[in-house]
């Protein structure tokens, strides 16, 4: 079978599904049911209690999945500093 690779940069909801479709199934194929929760680790300001990053995902039978992932400059400079 001969595929070719293709960068889309803006990525359309369809493009998002042309994806997913035959992932879910191979899933449910293979593992059962694709029961999952969402879940967000959230970086707050402790002054404010802005949310300024954090990690946002799904967790399921075989793991998680991490989605979306934000950590300020400051925070990863924090990091480094304090060990």
């Amino acid at each position: 079978m001969s595929v070719e690779i293709q960068l889309s940069e803006n990525a359309t909801e369809a493009e998002r599904l042309g994806i997913l479709t035959p992932l879910l199934a191979h899933n449910l194929a293979n593992g059962g049911d694709d029961a999952h929760e969402t879940f967000a680790l959230l970086l707050r300001d402790p002054d404010s209690n802005e949310i300024i990053g954090g990690l946002y995902g799904r967790s399921h039978i075989n793991g998680c999945s991490l989605i979306l992932s934000a950590f300020p400059s400051r925070c990863v400079a924090e990091v480094l500093e304090n060990g």
